[in-house]
């Protein structure tokens, strides 16, 4: 996942949710975003093209996505 100033990763299984992955990445953020971002960031993904917001596709799989192939990368886009 790429992030305003850095980067962070792990490998996800194709069965793993989107909320898994937001989950995850709400937990491995840097102290100096940890906590300040709460729900207002969107992952996104622009090949294939898709967006996760926050309280939307919570089960939907990385597979079910089209984010399960070997280089999927998402963003995280702040929200204003």
């Amino acid at each position: 996942v790429r992030l305003p100033t850095t980067r962070i990763s792990r490998r996800f299984g194709s069965g793993a949710t989107l909320q898994q992955v937001r989950t995850w990445v709400e937990s491995a953020l840097p102290e100096t975003l940890h906590g300040a971002l709460g729900d207002r960031f969107e992952l996104v993904s622009t090949h294939p093209r898709y967006v996760s917001r926050a309280g939307e596709g919570g089960e939907t799989t990385l597979e079910m996505a089209g984010l399960d192939g070997e280089q999927a990368m998402l963003n995280l886009r702040l929200l204003e």
